[in-house]
C-alpha cells in the first residue's frame, strides 16, 4: 500500500515538473522569437507565475487521469473475473 502511494506521489511531482518546464520552454521560445522580430527580450515575471500555476493544474490533471484510468482497469478486470 505504501509503495503504491509513493509511486503516485512521484507521478504527481514528475508531471508537475514536466508541465512547468514545458510551459517555461514555450514562454522562452516565444520571447526569443519576439527578440528576433522587435529587438527586445521580454520574459515577464507574470509569465513565470502563469507557467507555474498552469503547470500545477496541468500536472495534477494528468496525474489524476492516470490514477482514474488505472482504477477503472482494476475495476473492469475484477468485474470480468466474477462472471
Amino acid at each position: 500500500m505504501m509503495g503504491s502511494l509513493i509511486k503516485y506521489i512521484k507521478l504527481f511531482i514528475y508531471s508537475w515538473v514536466f508541465c512547468i518546464a514545458f510551459l517555461l520552454l514555450i514562454g522562452a521560445v516565444i520571447s526569443t522569437v519576439s527578440f528576433f522580430t522587435s529587438g527586445e527580450f521580454k520574459f515577464p515575471f507574470d509569465q513565470v507565475l502563469r507557467a507555474v500555476f498552469f503547470g500545477f493544474v496541468g500536472g495534477s490533471t494528468i496525474s489524476l487521469a492516470a490514477i482514474l484510468f488505472k482504477l477503472l482497469d482494476w475495476y473492469r478486470s475484477r468485474k470480468d473475473k466474477k462472471v
